[in-house]
């Protein structure tokens, strides 16, 4: 067998082994036949369809600083997933804020967001509330609500403090207005 077949055979023969062994090692009622269902099952990404495209978002951050940004969103091609990328427009030059994903687990069926910030960092985050109207992100210590409306959409943050949620940043995004076409030279 070729070194580069065998290594990829080795890989492939590691990857299915650990795999058996984590689940024999789980006790029987870690298995996925004794856990009661999820209150996820049946939720959908097509709901989310109105918020493909590319908004431009205001508001005033918490310390008094604008927030002006540029939302993107757009499916993959399955539509199992919705890409989103966020820019910070500010400054002179857009810079990128984070990027990231919504889907449906298939393990669980939950909704899921993933965060990516340029520097690598990620955060997950369980989505609930996920319909037609939008979706709630519930971060670690925030609570972020995205609500399609019908000239745009709202996110509200919250934070966690002293025990409660308090109400921080309420931002209106309207679609960004299309960029005509340039006129070809006659």
């Amino acid at each position: 067998m070729a070194p580069r077949k065998l290594a990829r055979f080795a890989l492939a023969a590691g990857v299915w082994a650990m795999s058996a062994f984590a689940l024999a090692a789980q006790p029987a009622s870690a298995t996925p036949a004794t856990e009661p269902a999820t209150q996820c099952e049946g939720i959908r990404l097509d709901g989310l369809a109105p918020l493909v495209g590319t908004w431009i978002g205001r508001c005033t951050w918490p310390d008094g600083s604008p927030l002006h940004v540029r939302q993107r969103f757009w499916f993959g091609p399955t539509r199992r997933l919705l890409h989103f990328e966020s820019h910070d427009l500010s400054d002179t030059e857009p810079r990128l804020l984070y990027e990231g994903i919504v889907f449906i687990d298939p393990d669980d069926g939950c909704g899921r967001q993933w965060n990516v910030t340029p520097d690598g960092k990620l955060t997950r985050s369980l989505l609930s509330d996920l319909d037609e109207r939008g979706f709630v992100v519930r971060g670690e210590h925030t609570h972020s609500t995205v609500r399609i409306e019908d000239e745009g959409f709202r996110w509200l943050l919250d934070v966690e403090r002293d025990g409660r949620r308090e109400r921080v940043m309420e931002a209106v995004y309207r679609r960004e207005p299309a960029v005509p076409p340039s006129r070809a030279k006659d």
